[in-house]
């Protein structure tokens, strides 16, 4: 029987732990499969006006503010999603069940949008790595 953990990342602020409990989980028990999934953004009714809580009692002092900011980042991104919410639901479900044929990854990456965010930031991390390495190195015991 195969038994399966799917943990679906929303949001930037859980990124991290959700990402150590994954490896955690993983290396604890071989038998558990475990994934995590990381979309971009995907097309879907989501953000439709219809589909928002009217904002009632709005206090002046918060315009301009960052959440209201995000609020109109959302509404001008609205049915501009690059991802197709059918391929995507299709794409996980062939991963997680094994139909391609290939292990399944701790993480699944969907979306080119997500994608390139992804890839963007190991470049970054590995060029951190690559000009900090002469000192990242230099802390080990010398051994005699």
């Amino acid at each position: 029987m195969k038994t399966y953990l799917v943990i679906w990342e929303i949001g930037t602020v859980s990124i991290f732990t959700v990402k150590d409990k994954t490896e955690l989980i993983r290396m604890m028990n071989a038998c558990l499969k475990v994934c995590t999934v990381e979309p971009g953004y995907f097309r879907s009714n989501f953000l439709k006006p219809g589909n928002k809580i009217v904002k009632q009692n709005i206090i002046p002092d918060y315009e301009g503010t960052a959440v209201r900011k995000g609020e109109e980042i959302m509404d001008a991104y609205d049915n501009k999603q690059p991802g197709d919410i059918k391929k995507g639901a299709k794409v996980m479900l062939d991963v997680l069940t094994g139909a391609l044929g290939r292990e399944i990854p701790k993480r699944l990456i969907l979306g080119s949008d997500a994608f390139s965010l992804v890839k963007g930031k190991c470049e970054e991390t590995i060029k951190i790595l690559d000009e900090w390495k002469e000192v990242s190195v230099s802390t080990d015991i010398d051994e005699k």
